[in-house]
């Protein structure tokens, strides 16, 4: 028996050693467990043996390169760099040359084979140099002979009948900008996926008279008396504890051996340089910096130090303030002139301690802050800063297009991802509520007295009470076929939020009380027939306003400079909350039907617009208009992606404005002002507003042609406009 074992061990031996010699890249382990049976009767027998013998099986795992751990050390053991802070996603070394070529061999060769004629590269804040790494993939495509891409962003030359012309290929990056913060004009790269377009687009129908009103009654009813900067500050510090302190650890043990060498800081405990660099960490106000041989640029140097001081005011006497000013030296790269030789040190850290800000970020603010600061939860997305109050949303997206036309005209705009917190119906949906901040206000107290009896052990606070309430305008179906999985989505809803939350639950540390509680609340209120009917009343008025508030963002998208991005679903109505709940099925042959139904309409002059608006719970005006605008961008592509951008000043009602000359945008806002609930913003409530434009106009949309423009007349079939000229 032993000597069949041990040929059937060489057997396994010999097979194994075949495959890495030939195609193990190729066969996947189970495959071959699965179909050689004398392999997986070996295996078994082998595993079985090392399982019967405590010290065989130590002996075996003390031999490999891993240590197998309980995993709720693994924040404060692990030795490697993670994806973010999923422990068996380790973070790959792109930046090594071997790496990078085994990582982009398959990419490099479908584009070769015109497979592919762009990429989309995501989480490229992860990688130690993301510029050098976008360099190198350039060149790489260059070398390879990709197809020329004609691009007007600042990596391009001019020829002399003004076209520019670039060898770089089309690629655009995941990069999640502050509200105030540009992309690098050194980046080689079309642009981003489009979250800075998310915000600003977001921000045009946000009323900042009625969020100060909202900002008093969150105080008021909630008790929250923090700034979202301070939540934004203690939720970095919290992931930084929880999640990542062997990194913080780590940087920190570099960072000690760099002052060694630093006779003004020698003599620093490693303990208060780590706790310096956490502070720094968290109080800085974007993912990263990109810091490479030249050293900072003059933004860079201003975010570190406005960080460094934001840091020594929050640790007040707490660490010593030299400790401060010997990082502003090392995270400027700035060595002093008996230290010149350290500087590639220096910069190899700061580059590391890069590498990590932007995780800190997206895991404290994107997965923890934004849970736990809900005036208005519109504002709460990736990118965004929920807790700003005076500002001119229209007059931001204006600046930024006619910047990002001259720059990056062609990055992507999104108004919905895989990533989003909430769909683009949804937020508009919200967004509603900043027009009416008294009536809100009112309703909430009405309901939060009415569902009193419902709460347990006081669960829900007040605050999580008000993100469900919210959270419950911006999902409720149109539809009474899509009622019965509401129950299910907001439970699936409410248990993610209050873990990401890191309040008074988590995903490391699950509250099985406290969840229990406010799932029960959840259920109880949707059983609860005087909350629900009240609710539904003021929900139907609110989704309605939400509706025009919506089909304007889809023209704000599909025209201001940059390519719309479409995420899957949205071509109907879609009230979707962060994932999984937007990962949910599409039915695409019913968008299909609905699609060629519309189009054959159109060929046959029998569209009816007033239909459309009647039945706009359907979701097929918000088709409509997408179809259309997509058809415009086709026939005029060249003057969507080089046409001038102009604002047009006008009613504090309309965002307007025209690409070229050509093209006049025209949409609705804050129309809660306007118009009762049902009744669509159309003709004479516009009165003698017009535009002053001469020229022949077509509307897109209604078919229309005009000479003058008055707003009556732009809107007076259809709620939004684009207008052509003949």
């Amino acid at each position: 028996m032993s000597r069949a074992r041990d040929r059937d061990n060489l057997r396994v031996g010999k097979k194994l050693r075949s495959m890495a010699a030939h195609r193990l890249h190729e066969i996947a382990f189970g495959t071959v467990n699965e179909q050689d049976r004398t392999f997986r009767q070996a295996l078994d027998r082998t595993i079985e043996q090392l399982n019967s013998n405590v010290d065989t099986l130590d002996d075996l795992l003390d031999r490999q390169w891993y240590r197998l751990a309980y995993w709720r050390i693994a924040s404060q053991k692990i030795n490697y760099r993670r994806f973010f802070d999923v422990t068996d996603l380790i973070g790959v070394r792109v930046e090594n040359p071997e790496v990078f070529e085994a990582r982009n061999r398959r990419t490099l060769e479908l584009i070769a084979e015109g497979k592919v004629t762009g990429l989309r590269i995501d989480h490229i804040d992860g990688l130690y140099d993301p510029i050098g790494h976008m360099r190198k993939l350039q060149l790489r495509l260059a070398d390879a002979g990709s197809p020329l891409a004609v691009g007007r962003g600042p990596n391009t030359s001019s020829s002399a009948n003004g076209e520019r012309r670039t060898a770089n290929f089309y690629i655009i990056v995941e990069k999640i900008l502050a509200r105030d913060e540009q992309l690098p004009s050194d980046f080689p790269v079309s642009g981003t996926t489009g979250y800075d377009f998310l915000d600003a687009v977001n921000a045009v129908f946000v009323d900042s008279d009625g969020l100060k009103q909202l900002d008093a009654f969150y105080r008021a009813f909630t008790g929250v008396t923090s700034s979202f900067a301070d939540i934004r500050y203690e939720k970095k510090k919290q992931v930084i504890q929880e999640l990542f302190s062997g990194e913080m650890r780590s940087l920190g043990k570099k960072l000690s051996a760099i002052a060694m060498a630093d006779r003004n800081a020698r003599d620093f405990a490693p303990v208060d340089l780590t706790a310096a660099l956490t502070e720094v960490t968290a109080c800085l106000s974007v993912y990263r910096t990109y810091m490479r041989e030249g050293g900072p640029s003059p933004a860079e140097r201003c975010r570190i130090q406005q960080a460094i001081a934001c840091a020594r005011e929050r640790a007040g006497t707490a660490l010593d303030e030299r400790l401060f000013i010997f990082l502003d030296r090392v995270l400027l790269v700035d060595p002093p002139e008996y230290l010149a030789s350290e500087r590639d040190e220096w910069l190899a850290f700061v580059m590391r301690w890069q590498q990590f800000t932007g995780r800190v970020m997206a895991k404290g603010v994107e997965d923890t802050a934004l849970y736990n600061y809900n005036r208005l939860v519109s504002m709460n997305d990736v990118g965004g800063d929920p807790g700003r109050e005076d500002f001119d949303g229209l007059q931001e997206f204006h600046d930024r297009n006619v910047l990002l036309q001259q720059r990056w005209p062609d990055t992507l705009n999104a108004t919905s991802t895989h990533d989003t917190k909430r769909s683009e119906d949804v937020r508009a949906r919200i967004n509603v509520l900043s027009e009416i901040p008294e009536l809100w206000a009112r309703q909430v107290r009405r309901w939060s007295k009415m569902n009193s009896h419902l709460r347990r052990d006081g669960i829900p606070q007040p605050n999580e009470e008000l993100l469900l309430y919210q959270t419950l305008i911006g999902m409720w179906p149109l539809n009474d076929e899509e009622l019965p999985v509401v129950r299910e989505r907001l439970r699936q809803y409410l248990e993610k939020a209050a873990r990401e939350g890191k309040t008074y639950t988590s995903w490391i540390a699950p509250n099985p009380a406290y969840e229990e509680a406010l799932l029960t609340f959840g259920d109880a209120i949707l059983n609860h027939q005087e909350f629900c009917g009240d609710f539904m009343r003021f929900q139907k008025r609110v989704a309605f306003y939400g509706a025009i508030n919506a089909l304007s963002q889809v023209v704000l998208k599909a025209t201001a400079p940059g390519a719309p991005d479409f995420y899957q679903g949205t071509d109907l109505w879609d009230f979707s909350l962060v994932d999984p709940d937007n990962r949910r099925a599409v039915d695409y042959e019913r968008r299909s039907a609905m699609l060629r139904t519309l189009k054959e309409a159109d060929v046959r002059g029998s569209l009816n617009l007033d239909g459309l608006l009647r039945g706009w719970p359907n979701g097929r005006a918000k088709m409509f208009v997408m179809w259309k605008l997509l058809d415009l961008r086709e026939r005029r592509a060249e003057l969507f992606r080089a046409g001038d951008y102009e604002p047009i000043d006008g009613d504090r009602n309309v965002c307007a404005f025209s690409r070229g000359g050509e093209v006049l945008v025209v949409v609705p806002r804050f129309v809660t002002a306007l118009v009762k609930p049902g009744v669509f913003p159309l003709g004479d409530l516009w009165r003698t507003a017009a535009l002053g434009f001469p020229g022949r106009w077509r509307n897109i949309f209604t078919g229309d042609v005009a000479d003058s423009l008055p707003l009556a007349r732009v809107f007076e079939r259809f709620p939004v406009a684009v207008l052509e000229r003949t």
